[in-house]
This record gives structure tokens, C-alpha cells and sequence, in this order.
């Protein structure tokens, strides 16, 4: 108002302006009425006057966007915060209009009702892989493509596409797979069997404890880990332990098995490193040699009845009859063949797999170039002893070489352990601590 007052008074001495008094009638409207040019306004020279004032206007509420974005507390970092309401509507509106015969439709509640969200979970992989189908020709390979059947199936590949399987290339006595009978993860049968979960850490306990040789022992799900690791008193494991930790950052969990590799590189009798099927170390990291000769499978990793599982179930049920073959037994095939896969990476690798559950059986067929014995826990307690026996001997031969006295080892050994319980030094790792 200031600016327009001030321009009229200006005006009024440059002659640009004629003073004919404070009031006046409103001016005549004939000279405009009636008389809008409709054609004149659809002319492209009109064009540069509407991008003119386009950018006047956008100019102007940018700019007082900005002006009282900063009191008001609005920017972050000095900028306005992006705004998703544009592919927040994109979204609804592609989940509104999803076919369902593809797309599982899904209102997802992970933390109690504070924060739930909806998802479109896609149920085929071949909307996905559509382009191969246009390739003369394609070559897939993996270590754990098998079932090989259900591998073409999902990606959408003909049925006259050629499935070869080959045997694997190291040593076959290099390997033992081991399973016991007696426990199981199964919910409901834990549920009902407080024993079970003990039992498990029991056998956890003897093998740790009984071979020096760094071992992983793999859960199906942290939650399982995180019960055991609730339970279990890890005073017991008498060599370091070492966890996986579920929000473990890409450098930390580098560091961890950085440090749990050492342990089998220096022979220091061996580490223990507890984590999870299908996460980053069973599915992405190596550990040759005597990096890792030992994994426990504590269960099988059976995928969780949620709502997305079911409905992928059903789905390849109406698809192709196997609802629970593709969606359920063949994925958990491929977690237990990489967790297991971790033992050998040459042929000069040796390692043994022990199953802690009795369903380990119904995936011999997937694990077809080594034998899968059953064994209790008694049998296993003597074939500890029997490792142990040999252990002895070594030790016996070894300190009558150095000329020394195996009471005298012992008392030592005990003077040492009692002095580290002292100072709260039980777990951990190298011999002065």
C-alpha cells in the first residue's frame, strides 16, 4: 500500500498522474464488456505473457515460502524438507487397482499399532523376469539353485528348459553332516517341552567345549538366538563367543568376523561365533581353511505363517499344485545348503555340519553328495570322548617332549581359570587375560 501511494504522489508533479480529487464514480465498464477476445487469448504470442506471469507468481510464493519457512522452524539444514505426497498418491493408487491374481494387498502392523503400513507384495517373480523370455538363450548357475523345478518355474522359464545338476567338486570324506533326534525348533513342541531348548544347549555346550576348532552355530531367526542366548550361561562355553547382532552395522559385523577368524588362523583353540540363517554371514562370507570347521544348525529355518507366507502359498497352490514344495521346503533347502556351504570352499577344506533337529531328514534329497547320519546324544558324548582320548595323547606326548608333568599342566591350568574368575575374565579371548 506504501508503494502504490507513494508512486501516485510521484506521479502527480511529473505530470503522469492528473489530481482530479480524493473521490470519484467507479469508471464506465462499456469499453470491456462484452467485448472478451476468445480467439486473441488461444494465440501463441499470448503464450510468452502466461509464462511470464507463471514465473512472476511462482517466483513471489517461493520466495515468501522461504521468507517464513526459516521463523517458523520449517527448514532442515538450511532447505525445505521434500515432500512424498506426489508418489504417496502414486502409490494408492497403484494399490487400489491391483489385480489380485499377481498382487497380495497387505496392511502390515510390526509394532504393536503404532505404526502400521499397507504393502503390495508382488506373488510372481516372472512379472519381473519377463525379459529373459525374449533372449535366444540364458545360462543361470548357482551352488543353491536347486530344486532346480521350482528355480524355472517361479522366474517364468519353459518347461523344455534344460535342468542339469552337477555333484560338487571337492572330496566327499571332507564333509559330515550329522543330525540328532531328539530336539527341534518347532513352536508348539517347544512350547510344550521346556527340556527341548536345554537339550539344544547342551549339545552347543559339548561341541564348543570339546573341539578346538572355531564353530558358527546358526538360528533360524534372531528371536530363537536371543531365547537361547537368554537361557544358555556362556560362562559354560570356556573360549570366546561372539554374536551377530541384529541392527550390527556393515563395519562392525566386518569387525567381529574379522576377530572370530583370527581365532582359527593363530590356532587358539578355536572361537564360537553365533548368527543367523539367511543373513549376511551364512549367505555372503567365506571362511577357509581353519577359519570355520564346525556349524551348528540350531533347527530348521521353516519361513514364518505370515500373511504374506500364506498368501505366496496359495498362489503357487492355484499356479502350479505345489503350494508348500515352492514356497515353503524349497527355500529352506537353500538356507540349509549355505549355511552348510560355509565348511567347504576347496577341496582341501574339511568340516563338520551338526542339525539340531529331527526334521533334518525330510532335505536328504537336497543334500545329495554326502550321507546324513542320525546320531543321539549319547552317541554323540562318545564320540566327543573318543576326540577327547586323542586330545589327551597329544597333550601326554607333548609335555613328556618338553619334560614336563601333566599334574603339574593341570594345577596350573587351575590356578589360572580360578584367578580369571576372580577378575571376571572367564570369557574372551588369548591366554593373558
Amino acid at each position: 500500500m506504501l508503494g502504490i501511494l507513494g508512486t501516485a504522489l510521484l506521479g502527480i508533479p511529473l505530470g503522469i498522474v492528473k489530481y482530479q480529487g480524493i473521490l470519484s464514480a467507479p469508471p464506465s465498464v462499456m469499453p470491456t464488456l462484452f467485448k472478451l477476445n476468445i480467439l486473441g487469448a488461444v494465440q501463441t504470442g499470448l503464450i510468452t505473457v502466461v509464462f511470464i506471469f507463471f514465473f512472476l507468481d511462482l517466483s513471489d510464493t517461493m520466495g515468501t515460502l522461504i521468507g517464513v519457512s526459516a521463523p517458523a522452524g520449517f527448514l532442515k539444514d538450511g532447505k525445505l524438507p521434500r515432500s512424498y505426497l506426489h508418489k504417496l498418491g502414486l502409490f494408492l493408487d497403484f494399490w487400489i487397482s491391483l489385480e489380485m491374481n499377481q498382487y497380495s494387498k497387505l496392511v502390515v502392523d510390526a509394532s504393536g499399532g503404532k505404526n502400521p503400513r499397507i504393502e503390495a507384495y508382488c506373488l510372481d517373480p516372472s512379472v519381473g523376469t519377463e525379459i529373459i523370455r525374449d533372449f535366444h538363450s540364458s545360462i543361470h548357475m548357482s551352488g543353491t539353485l536347486e530344486p532346480l523345478e521350482e528355480y524355472r518355474d517361479s522366474i517364468g522359464l519353459t518347461k523344455n528348459t534344460e535342468l542339469v545338476g552337477y555333484p560338487s567338486p571337492f572330496p566327499k570324506q571332507n564333509r559330515k553332516i550329522l543330525f540328532v533326534g531328539d530336539v527341534t525348533t518347532k513352536y508348539d513342541e517347544i512350547n510344550k517341552d521346556e527340556k527341548i531348548i536345554k537339550r539344544m544347549q547342551n549339545y552347543v555346550t559339548s561341541v564348543c567345549n570339546t573341539f578346538p576348532k572355531n564353530t558358527i552355530v546358526f538360528f533360524p531367526s534372531f528371536n530363537i538366538m536371543s531365547m537361547f542366548k537368554n537361557q544358555i550361561d556362556l560362562d559354560n562355553i570356556n573360549r570366546g563367543v561372539y554374536f551377530e547382532e541384529q541392527e550390527m552395522s556393515q563395519t562392525a559385523l566386518m569387525e567381529l568376523v574379522s576377530d572370530f577368524k583370527q581365532h582359527g588362523n593363530q590356532n587358539e583353540g578355536g572361537a564360537t561365533l553365533f548368527s543367523v540363517i539367511g543373513g549376511r554371514i551364512s549367505e555372503g562370507m567365506d571362511f577357509p581353511a581353519e577359519q570355520l570347521e564346525i556349524a551348528v544348525i540350531v533347527g530348521i529355518p521353516y519361513p514364518k505363517p505370515t500373511a504374506r507366507q500364506r498368501g505366496l502359498q496359495r498362489y503357487y497352490d492355484i499356479k502350479f499344485g505345489k503350494g508348500w514344495e515352492y514356497t515353503v521346503e524349497a527355500p529352506t533347502a537353500r538356507k540349509l545348503l549355505q549355511s552348510i556351504g560355509r565348511l567347504i570352499r576347496d577341496e582341501n577344506d574339511r568340516g563338520v555340519a551338526v542339525i539340531l533337529d529331527r526334521r533334518a531328514p525330510r532335505f536328504k534329497k537336497y543334500i545329495r553328495d554326502t550321507n546324513m547320519d542320525k546320531i543321539t546324544y549319547w552317541e554323540l558324548q562318545k564320540s566327543l570322548a573318543k576326540e577327547l582320548g586323542d586330545v589327551l595323547w597329544y597333550v601326554a606326548v607333548l609335555a613328556d617332549e618338553l619334560d614336563l608333568i601333566l599334574k603339574y599342566i593341570a594345577e596350573e591350568n587351575i590356578k589360572k581359570l580360578a584367578s580369571r574368575q576372580e577378575r571376571g575374565k572367564i570369557s574372551g579371548s588369548g591366554d593373558n587375560r
